[in-house]
């Protein structure tokens, strides 16, 4: 509105894309009600001609259209025209841009097609994407699909996050169980309608509203079933207006409704927000769950009522009937996106954590949608998780694998342990360079140059070679950069393949594993599923050239930068812990067990200096043991010379720059 206000603009027009008619009306008003004239175009505008005429002859300062109107009505689209060439538009701006990822398919085609609006204008015309619910991968594809130039575009991010509201989750049988509604709205004693919080219920379907409804109305004295309507797309508009009226005025109490009350819709006192079955996604909820609460003068709810059969995994066809026990594949180290259950009922993956989080679920909402930082309370429990069906607070964990490793060298089908390490260490390094180099100035964070997700894919699959095989993951289908860095991605991919099977012809040795002096038997797992391995050296030296790579893997680190060192064929990985000087490790020199230093952290590489021999107390049997749990962050090796080898090193952390997304609303 401020730009209006300015009195070089005082004979232009601002043009608003919205997706719902419902909330092009309520804008409009809110325009009108401040002094500044605005009108709806949509199919249900009358004499749309006279309408049109009017918008030309620069009398509405605001004109709010949906996005058929702006691409594909023909009056429409030569009347902006016109107002292009004679510069009377001041700039487009698209309301609840996530439309754009979330419908710009079959459901509302035209969305795709908001980038012609550009051609209506003069190059340099102002057109402004809003949203409270953008994550980054829908960030990529809005900026993309209006042909935003992110090196010339300014971007705000003030997170959707709403302290006043309070969420939590219930779970109920089924789909129809709307007698769980009772026990959370308790209707059947009130008498006063002013003792019923202002509620809006949310349905997926316009029967559920309607089933809902009717419910509900059976639940409370006569005199208050006029307390309780419902509003979907199915009604009149005039129907539509009087009930949205009589919930604003407080007359209804209680709103059933679809998502035609989702965005937009600005009511202040809305106490509480129940969303009754799983929505298609994250953003659907926020969305939804942002109709409560805004003003910051109450404190406000929203419920999740999720179905039982989200949580309960759907046994495959045939298995109980031709399973076998010795049929389930053995292998641990497999790809994330293959290794998850087959739930009865599919939810989009952000949701499910969301659903799943056993701490504060504002943490998996600020990830998600890339909210800027901001103190959080750690101790928070997530409301409802502790009912969640078949979710332990510790996830059982996987037997070790009993296969070996082929003693062939020759690149495995997938990559994993060390080899798939070192390529999500590459690619990482490799996302930096691009963000805070090419990227520098573009607005959207590192996760978008290169998503995790995609990281993990295509770092297990070690057949993807060629583009049009990138192309057939899924995680590469929506990737904004598939075309410009696809090929670059494989080449390091390459590269990082040959080091590793350099690294295995190196010095190699025809020995079967049992023949093998130091091999390391897994004896347990710490509290973040880390290996603990223990090393036993049968002549009190560390043969360190005589242990292939198969066998001696430090493939488990934190979140650090890996410091790589090769010695013999071997590459060992660690992060903040450190290592043998591999001049040590070529003397074959005898080494003892040091008792004295429990714990190396970050502060190792001050210690240069020598240790006394007193603080060298040699244990009965020679075991060194090796742990890389962040709570340590050691490694504990033996040795009988009283002095610290010169090479200390330890890994470099490894810093990502983000971005923020555009919103600059609330939900």
């Amino acid at each position: 509105m401020l730009p209006l206000l300015l009195p070089e603009n005082r004979e232009k027009t601002i043009i608003v894309i919205s997706p719902l008619k419902s909330l092009e009306n309520d804008q409009a008003k809110r325009f009108d009600d401040m002094g500044l004239q605005a009108v709806v175009v949509n199919g249900d505008t009358r004499s749309k001609k006279r309408v049109l005429a009017d918008i030309a002859a620069r009398k509405y300062r605001v004109v709010f259209m949906s996005p058929e109107m702006a691409t594909e009505n023909h009056e429409c689209v030569e009347t902006l025209r016109t107002m292009g060439l004679r510069r009377d538009i001041l700039a487009f701006i698209i309301d609840e841009a996530h439309c754009i990822s979330q419908w710009g398919g079959d459901f509302r085609p035209t969305y795709s097609k908001l980038h012609k609006v550009r051609t209506y204008v003069p190059p340099g015309t102002s057109i402004s994407a809003l949203s409270a619910t953008l994550a980054p991968k829908p960030f990529a594809e809005v900026e993309t699909g209006l042909l935003i130039n992110p090196l010339r575009a300014f971007y705000l991010n003030r997170g959707n996050d709403r302290p006043n509201v309070k969420m939590s989750m219930k779970l109920i049988n089924s789909s129809e169980d709307y007698a769980t509604l009772d026990s959370e709205l308790r209707l059947q004693d009130v008498r006063n309608p002013d003792n019923i919080p202002k509620t809006i219920i949310f349905a997926e379907r316009r029967m559920d509203v309607q089933r809902i409804w009717d419910h509900l109305r059976k639940r409370v004295a006569s005199s208050l079933e006029r307390c309780i309507d419902f509003v979907h797309a199915g009604r009149t508009v005039p129907a539509r207006d009087e009930a949205l009226e009589r919930f604003k005025s407080g007359q209804t109490r209680i709103l059933v409704a679809t998502e035609c009350v989702a965005m937009g819709t600005d009511i202040p006192d809305v106490r509480r927000v129940i969303q009754f079955g799983i929505p298609n996604s994250l953003t659907t909820f926020l969305q939804r769950a942002g109709r409560g609460g805004r003003s910051d003068s109450i404190q406000a709810e929203a419920v999740l009522f999720a179905e039982r059969s989200a949580f309960q995994v759907q046994r495959p066809r045939g298995a109980a009937r031709n399973g076998h026990p010795g049929d389930q594949d053995s292998q641990t180290d497999t790809e994330d996106d293959d290794e998850q259950p087959t739930y009865k009922k599919k939810v989009e993956d952000a949701l499910r954590l969301w659903m799943e989080a056993t701490d504060c679920r504002r943490r998996v909402a600020d990830k998600h949608f890339n909210n800027p930082p901001r103190p959080l309370n750690s101790t928070l429990e997530a409301p409802g998780a502790e009912s969640i069906p078949g979710s332990p607070s510790k996830r059982p964990r996987m037997a070790p694998s009993s296969a070996r490793r082929s003693n062939e060298p020759g690149l495995p089908l997938v990559r994993t342990g060390r080899h798939r390490s070192a390529a999500i260490a590459a690619l990482q390094d490799w996302r930096s360079v691009l963000r805070n180099g090419r990227y520098a100035s573009a607005p959207f964070s590192i996760f978008v140059v290169l998503p995790d997700e995609l990281i993990r894919s295509v770092t297990y699959d070690a057949r993807i070679q060629t583009l049009q095989q990138l192309q057939e993951k899924p995680a590469a289908a929506s990737w904004a950069f598939l075309k410009s860095h696809g090929q670059e991605l494989l080449d390091i991919l390459r590269k990082v393949d040959e080091d590793y099977m350099a690294s295995r012809r190196k010095g190699w040795r025809r020995r079967g594993v049992p023949d093998l002096e130091n091999v390391p038997e897994v004896i347990g797992e710490d509290e973040d599923d880390r290996l603990i391995e223990s090393w036993s050296y049968k002549d009190d030296t560390l043969r360190g050239r005589d242990v292939q790579d198969q066998v001696f893997d430090l493939d488990t680190m934190d979140n650090g930068r890996p410091a790589l060192y090769t010695q013999g064929g071997i590459q060992s990985r660690v992060s903040t812990a450190t290592l043998l000087h591999q001049e040590r490790r070529r003397t074959h020199a005898p080494v003892h067990h040091a008792s004295a230093l429990q714990a190396w952290g970050t502060g190792l590489p001050s210690f240069r200096s020598r240790i006394e021999p007193t603080a060298l107390a040699p244990p009965p049997s020679l075991t060194g043991w090796f742990s890389l749990s962040p709570s340590t962050r050691s490694m504990l090796f033996p040795f009988s010379t009283p002095s610290f080898p010169t090479g200390i090193t330890s890994a470099e952390s490894h810093a990502s720059a983000s971005m923020s997304r555009s919103s600059v609303s609330r939900p």
